[in-house]
This record gives structure tokens, C-alpha cells and sequence, in this order.
């Protein structure tokens, strides 16, 4: 029997794969980037990638202050348990919209 961690062979067919829907504005999914990486490796299959739209067009908020420091609190969370590195220099933009 495999380990757990050695790459495993799955029978393929035209239509095997992945499907991670995450979003670019989403910190959790940024975090959860090493683990699909660890995925693709585990499976040797490939890994189509659908990206959401948190905050698009008219939806975007503004980069206040307040929104400034509610990422900068959760893009530390995030990092601390994933591991995943942010730049929380992207967080001193002065952007009138948040997109």
C-alpha cells in the first residue's frame, strides 16, 4: 500500500480532473494555494482553475482604512495558518476602488 504522500496513479479518462473555484480577492483561497499544489502532485492530474468574482465592477469597495485594516488582520490570520505569504505592502495602494 502507498503512503498517503506518494504520488498516486488514478485511472484517467478524458474528463478527470480538478475543479477548485476559488477567487483572487479571497484570502483563504490564496491560503489554500499550497494545498492544491500538493494535490496536483499527490494525483498527477490536471487542475482547472474557475476564478470568482468577490468584488467586481460596482461591487468593489473602496480601500478605506477601515477595509485596509480588516485585511491587513485577516491576510495575517490566513498566513499564520496556511503558511501561504502575503504582501501586505499591496495594502498601501490608493486605489479609489478596491477590485
Amino acid at each position: 500500500m502507498a503512503s498517503p504522500m506518494e504520488p498516486q496513479t488514478i485511472t484517467k479518462t478524458k474528463t478527470t480532473e480538478f475543479i477548485y473555484v476559488g477567487d483572487a480577492m479571497c484570502s483563504w483561497c490564496w491560503g489554500f494555494a499550497s494545498t492544491v499544489n500538493q494535490l496536483e502532485r499527490r494525483f498527477t492530474i490536471p487542475i482547472k482553475f474557475i476564478n470568482g468574482g468577490l468584488r467586481p465592477g460596482p461591487n468593489a469597495q473602496p480601500l478605506d482604512d477601515d477595509l485596509r485594516s480588516y485585511l491587513q488582520r485577516a491576510w495575517q490570520q490566513v498566513g499564520r495558518a496556511s503558511g501561504q505569504p502575503f504582501d501586505l505592502g499591496a495594502l498601501q495602494a490608493r486605489d479609489p476602488k478596491w477590485v
